[in-house]
This record gives structure tokens, sequence and C-alpha cells, in this order.
């Protein structure tokens, strides 16, 4: 048995600062709707800051009753605010140890660690980079040792920081996909990242509506009236513009540098500019593979490649940052060229084996889909 270890001291800014993000945009709101309220929203604000205050204490005093430790094949947490649970995976069922790293945590020059099997998972908020690789170094030997006994190996295998803590190994791991910032850019195009800026937008009007005064939608409606339509149509294209701006930004943020890595039997996606985030799929618990395509992507020549895993319990976890949904389905090739999409499927999972489709009508559809129709209409 390995001594009970404790979470970085830097959890406690992380979890602030997750905190604040949740709460700040409360507070905001009724610090300016005040006035409005008769005082009332003054009485909020000071409401919401106390609330933040109790369960940040609450975060407190999680992070003092918090340790790890290993116990033969076992990972144990025992946490809790009043009442402390043990939670624990096997080691041999580790399936992936995956990391990501926020600002905060960027500039802490700590990490978020994410121990990850078939069933249930342990989120470890903050460790020191040099702390997690050594977790992540013995658990992986760990899991060799107890799976294969009589290789009788005395080093430990040394993983790359660059690589993240997934099982990739020099020489061996080959990077079968990346993602310029063209491409990016291409698939907000094919995606719709406008329309969802628009939606966005129109929102944030709604829910923010009464903190703009009403000679300003007066003013505007007044300078739409008097407007040619050539402005009206440039206006139109500079909000287009905007939000396309916008929407890219963000994209770029969240998929900067993303690349997938294969190392044997595993697959691993990285990406992230202000958040990094790096995530391992074992090729063995992929069980569907899907492929999907717009119009847009139709037209282009382009489609979306994911694959679906197994797993024993629902994604509902909160401190969980990998990609998957609640039906387990993870977009690993988010823009890639249909014509190139076979061989990178070969190379990825050589498991499934998938022909093409023949865009052969049956004569019997005839009568069903067209004859028919037409008798009724």
């Amino acid at each position: 048995m390995y001594n009970e270890k404790k979470l970085h001291p830097i959890t406690l800014v992380t979890t602030a600062y997750s905190r604040l993000v949740s709460f700040i945009w409360p507070i905001i709101f009724f610090a300016f709707s005040s006035s409005r309220l008769d005082g009332f929203g003054l009485i909020l604000t000071v409401l919401s800051i106390t609330i933040f205050g109790l369960v940040y204490l609450a975060d407190v005093l999680r992070f003092v009753r918090t340790t790890y430790w290993i116990e033969g094949n076992r990972f144990v947490v025992k946490s809790g605010l009043f009442v402390q649970n043990e939670k624990d995976v096997q080691i041999t069922r580790i399936q992936s140890i995956d990391y990501s790293e926020d600002i905060v945590h960027r500039f802490f020059n700590a990490t978020k660690l994410e121990i990850k099997t078939p069933g249930k998972g342990i989120v470890l908020d903050a460790l020191s980079k040099e702390n997690a690789l050594q977790l992540a170094n013995q658990l992986h030997f760990l899991k060799e040792t107890f799976l294969v006994s009589e290789r009788k190996s005395t080093t430990e295998p040394q993983i790359d920081r660059h690589s993240g803590f997934s099982l990739q190994k020099a020489g061996v791991t080959r990077t079968v996909y990346t993602m310029s910032l063209v491409d990016i850019l291409k698939m907000n195009v094919m995606g719709g990242s406008v329309v969802k800026g628009f939606i966005v937008l129109v929102g944030a009007v709604n829910i923010f509506g009464e903190l703009i005064p009403d000679a300003l939608f007066n003013q505007a409606g007044t300078l739409v009236s008097q407007t040619a339509i050539v402005s009206i149509l440039v206006l139109s294209i500079g909000v287009f513009l905007l939000l396309f701006f916008i929407g890219s930004l963000l994209s770029i943020i969240k998929n900067f540098e993303y690349k997938v890595d294969v190392t044997n039997n595993y697959l691993t996606i990285e990406k992230g500019l202000l958040e990094v985030k790096s995530q391992t799929i074992a090729v063995a618990n992929i069980q569907s593979v899907w492929e999907k395509q717009n119009w847009v992507q139709k037209l282009a020549g382009y489609t979306t490649f994911s694959v679906g895993i197994t797993s024993d319990e629902n994604v509902a976890d909160k401190k969980d940052t990998s990609e998957a949904t609640e039906k387990g389905e993870i977009i690993l090739l988010p823009l890639v060229k249909t014509k190139q999409l076979a061989v990178l499927r070969a190379e990825i999972v050589p498991q499934f084996i998938c022909q093409p489709a023949q865009p052969v009508v049956p004569l019997r559809s005839w009568r069903r889909f067209i004859q028919v129709p037409l008798l009724i209409w």
C-alpha cells in the first residue's frame, strides 16, 4: 500500500474559478437590475455572493478531507464533506489516463487528471505536473505488471509530457489526422456556426433586453425606416461576418492543434488553446462508427467521422471533460475529405469493414414512393 496523498493546494484556486464562472452572470444581472427592481436586485446580489461563499466553503472542507492512494490492484480516492466515501477503480481495468488544463491550471503549472475505466472513472481536479506524471507512470507500470506477471520489468516506462498521459511511445506513435486553422474555418462554414451564433445573439437580447433603454430601440427603428435597402444589406452582411468571426474564434480556441494519434491499440485526441485536453480511446472498446454529412459538406466533398465506445454508466459527471455524448459517441474526425475517409478508417479502426453503398433504386420502390403518392395527391 502506498501512502495517502492529498490534492495540490492549487485545487482551491481552480475550484474558486469554476464556481465564480457559474455565479458571475447571476451576480452581474442582479447588480445591473437593482435600479429596476426597486432595491430588491441589491438583495439578490448579496444573496448570490453569500451562496457563492457558502458553496466555496464546502469545497474547501471537501478539499481538506480528500485523499488518494494505491492499494494492491485498486486506486482509491476518499472524499466527502461530512461523511467520507471511498471510490476506487481496478488498475487492470484502466482504459486511459487523460488530462485537461484550463487557464488557471496552465498558469500554476498544474493539470486535471481523469482515470477512466469501462464502468466508472476518477477525476483529480488539480495535481502538479510532476506528481501527475509520476502517478500516471505508476498506474501504467502496475497495470502492465498485473496483466503480464511473467515479464520481469524493473524500469518504469517513461511518458513524454508533450504526449500527455496516454500510452504513447516514441517511435511507435504516429499522427494520422490533423486540423489546420483553414480546416477549422471550413468546418465552421459547413457546420452552421453562423446560425448558432445568431441564435445565441437573439437569446442574449431576449434575456438582457430589459437592460437596454427603450429609446435605443426607437432610434434603431427610425434609423432602419430611413435607411436605404443597400445600407440595410451592408449592415446584414456585417452582422453575418461578425457572427462568423465570433464562431470561428471560439472554434479555434477549442480545436487548436487538433490531432489524432495512433499507438498500438489506442487512439489519442489532443486539442485546445486556452484549455488543453487529451483523451485516449481503446480501439477494442469501439463498438460502432458513424459517418455524418449535411448538404453543404456533401456538395463540398467533406464528411464527419465518429466512433461509439462502450461504457457501463452514463456520461453525466460534470467533472468529466471527455467529448463523449450520452450515447457514447465521440467525434474523431470533425472534417475529412470523403475520398480520404476509407483509408483513414482502415488505419484507425481496421476491425470495421465498410463496403460502399450501391446507389441503386429498387424497381418496387417506384410504385411505393412515386406512383402511390401521386395517386393520393
